[in-house]
């Protein structure tokens, strides 16, 4: 009976409200959560209907136009030997936007949905519930959803394999595709502060030939006082299903990675390269996947959705506070709150569209007197994220 109804739900209102263009959440996603919201289905009128309690909306807690931005922003900058300068490659783009997949998918274990200070409220029953139970409510499958969604999303970088290392305790270099690679019995010392990847045992170091740093070069071992060879080492990979962390090696003079070809055959070669474009096919998919993150969704009040925009709309946890992820996904401040839409009075108040309060705001033209949702900090006033600010707020709109 479930199967023979999902077709008529009428989904195009439930939006949050935060770009004139952007991608749609996917259709199961929102068919999921409106199961997690309380939603049943009216006999009488034939149609889906909201539980009782304030009309709401999807809302996510990292705005999509940061979203876009951080998507954007990697495309932009992802290396290709063809670009005539290193100021136009990050070598790090394809690590940044996989670590920022695993923060955007990640379910925070601090947060809370509220149950709403008018009957019905956010969700079917009583009391603050964990974000996690929440996406379970009602059969809605939602964490075990968000964990397929996340790896589909990653696996859009398909780094080769051949390109990703990680270095032993005991100093080995090991390599993701091959066990047994042409030097895999070698110790290294890895230089962080020049690049220089130097064997431990020689005064030797990986190096291409003088001249030739195009696709498929061979690497060697070669006198570290002849001349240096810079490499630029990535931040942690996480693969689905593997405890491992990998990195990638990009080698400075060519602007390609270090690249284990055969298990005797060790090479310098670009990494993969994706369609750019900013309406390419690859771009609006990767980014409907990540308007998709269960972990980063929930309903909220329609009008305080509205009001809150492009800032981040904290869920909290069960003291009303933003958590650890939230703050991760906030600027640090200039001005207190600068990433969260603070009361313009009472900056203990920053709204939320599941917030446990309510409060008007007389700045805002549209609707002054109304009582939109939020929170209550209980920490310091001033400094409730100190100490827990993260890249991803680097991308929100400065409003």
């Amino acid at each position: 009976m479930k199967q023979s109804v999902w077709g008529l739900l009428v989904l195009a209102s439930c939006l949050q409200l935060t770009s004139s263009v952007r991608e749609p959440e996917f259709a199961d996603v929102k068919n999921s959560l409106k199961l997690a919201q309380g939603w049943y289905w009216d006999y009488a009128t034939a149609r889906w209907a909201p539980p009782a309690g304030p009309t709401c909306d999807l809302a996510h807690v990292y705005p999509y136009n940061a979203m876009e931005k951080v998507v954007r922003k990697a495309l932009d900058k992802w290396p290709n030997p063809a670009k005539p300068d290193d100021r136009h490659n990050d070598h790090e783009a394809p690590a940044r936007l996989l670590a920022f997949l695993d923060w955007l998918f990640r379910i925070d274990e601090d947060a809370v949905v509220n149950p709403g200070v008018h009957p019905g409220g956010f969700h079917p029953g009583r009391g603050q519930i964990d974000h996690s139970a929440y996406l379970n409510r009602n059969g809605a499958g939602l964490v075990a959803r968000n964990e397929v969604l996340k790896n589909e999303a990653k696996r859009k970088i398909d780094i080769d394999p051949g390109q990703l290392w990680r270095f032993t305790t005991n100093n080995k270099l090991v390599n993701k595709r091959f066990a047994i690679w042409q030097f895999s019995r070698e110790k290294w010392d890895w230089d962080d502060t020049h690049g220089w990847l130097k064997n431990k045992r020689r005064y030797y170091q990986l190096t291409l030939p003088q001249h030739d740093i195009s696709q498929g070069a061979q690497i060697s071992l070669t006198n570290w006082q002849s001349n240096w060879e810079s490499w630029k080492k990535s931040r942690p990979i996480t693969l689905e299903g593997d405890t491992n962390q990998w990195f990638t090696l990009y080698n400075v003079r060519s602007k390609r990675y270090l690249t284990a070809a055969t298990q005797r055959s060790t090479q310098i070669r670009a990494i993969i390269q994706v369609d750019v474009a900013p309406d390419s096919q690859w771009f609006k998919e990767l980014l409907q996947y990540c308007t998709s993150a269960p972990a980063n969704l929930r309903y909220g009040e329609h009008w305080t959705n509205n009001l809150i925009d492009n800032w981040v709309d904290p869920m909290g946890d069960v003291n009303g506070n933003p958590t650890d992820k939230e703050c991760e996904g906030a600027r640090r401040p200039s001005a207190v709150f600068e990433s969260f839409k603070r009361h313009s009075t009472n900056p203990a108040i920053l709204f939320s569209s599941t917030g446990s309060i309510t409060s008007t705001e007389p700045t805002y033209r549209k609707y002054p007197a109304y009582n939109f949702y939020a929170i209550r900090v209980t920490t310091s006033v001033a400094r409730t994220c100190n100490g827990r600010y993260g890249e991803w707020g680097d991308y929100l709109a400065r409003v």
